[in-house]
């Protein structure tokens, strides 16, 4: 599988002849040279959603490596913290089910976590 467009993504609303779609979205074309775009994806369609759709998209790409970013440094601080302090403290359990539950969703983003860092 190759690497996806390159971040960030932004949306074309460029009205048509009726005034609305179609909706695409375009990020930046190393191949082609700087300032250069690309489609990456497109939304024919006039539906309402459709705009909306493609908005929320431009958003989640261009946040997801934050988001990602964020949520290591998350699980990170949970390692250490829990570490130090008492096993049979609610708290505990709970910040445990957090930490676990942002450990599995990084696993299915096939995203390294400090468990990982810490066999290899």
């Amino acid at each position: 599988m190759s690497d996806h467009t390159a971040t960030p993504w932004r949306l074309d609303e460029t009205p048509n002849a009726s005034g609305k779609g179609p909706y695409l979205i375009f990020g930046p074309d190393p191949h082609m040279g700087p300032g250069v775009s690309t489609v990456v994806a497109r939304a024919a369609h006039e539906r309402v959603e459709y705009e909306a759709n493609a908005a929320f998209i431009v958003r989640a790409v261009n946040n997801h490596e934050a988001l990602v970013h964020k949520l290591t440094n998350c699980v990170h601080a949970l390692t250490f913290a829990i570490a130090g302090w008492d096993e049979a403290d609610l708290y505990i359990r709970k910040l445990r089910a957090t930490r676990d539950g942002a450990l599995q969703f990084l696993t299915t983003l096939d995203i390294p976590t400090l468990e990982d860092e810490a066999s290899s």
